[in-house]
């Protein structure tokens, strides 16, 4: 039967309690289990401080095996266009500079936290909205997101951006909903767009044309006397 978690069968030197027998090979597979600051010994089957005595008195051959620390990844800065679209709003609605504030403060505030938590660290440098508005998204907000990551990790920011977003939505609408009574039913959904296709020319969706002023009747005129004026009788 195999033998269990820890060693102790026959083809493993290193049981609990067992002394280090021939090579290192398998010793040397399970320093995976400590932390950095420790140090596996052989002898005692376990992981400890490297300071402690368990790690001092191990001989040097088996002081090679020791966790060397990962070589830093290069680390670069890159921007992520994010596209917040409203969808159910009317066709004359814009989305006005209130709900704009709320979107970049809440976008911020949200991947300030969410993407520095993560396993993978991702440092966001900040949010800001540039100008225009997509073709054909009247009620999408174009935001632009700036990170610094491995550049390996560049590639998936924007997936953790829209996971990050996407688990507060819920909260997003609420904010949204305090603003104007039009966003109560609305749906946000978190997209992405090319830099290439803002049109600069527009910031916001058209409002619709303001109604003409209310025509007020002209006043009568009053009536001009002509001639000369009657005179009394002496």
């Amino acid at each position: 039967p195999a033998p269990p978690d820890g060693g102790g069968g026959d083809d493993d030197p290193v049981g609990p309690g067992r002394e280090l027998q021939g090579n290192f090979a398998r010793p040397c597979e399970k320093f995976r289990m400590c932390e950095l600051g420790q140090c596996f010994n052989p002898t005692y089957n376990g992981c400890f401080q490297s300071t402690s005595y368990e790690c001092k008195g191990m001989n040097n051959e088996a002081r090679s095996c020791q966790p060397t620390r990962r070589p830093a990844m290069p680390f670069e800065y890159s921007d992520h266009p994010l596209l917040v679209d409203i969808d159910g709003l009317l066709p004359g609605y814009a989305v006005g500079p209130a709900a704009r504030s709320v979107l970049l403060r809440f976008v911020d505030g949200v991947l300030g936290d969410c993407l520095g938590s993560r396993d993978v660290p991702i440092e966001l440098v900040g949010v800001d909205a540039p100008p225009g508005r997509v073709p054909g998204r009247p009620h999408g907000v174009p935001l632009r997101v700036r990170v610094g990551a491995p550049r390996d990790v560049t590639g998936f920011v924007l997936s953790y951006v829209h996971e990050c977003l996407g688990d507060r939505r819920a909260e997003l609408l609420d904010r949204l909903a305090k603003i104007d009574g039009e966003y109560s039913f609305v749906i946000v959904e978190f997209g992405s767009y090319r830099e290439g296709e803002l049109d600069a020319s527009r910031t916001a969706a058209p409002r619709p044309p303001s109604p003409p002023p209310a025509r007020t009747r002209d006043p009568t005129p009053r009536p001009v006397r002509t001639g000369a004026p009657a005179t009394g009788s002496p």
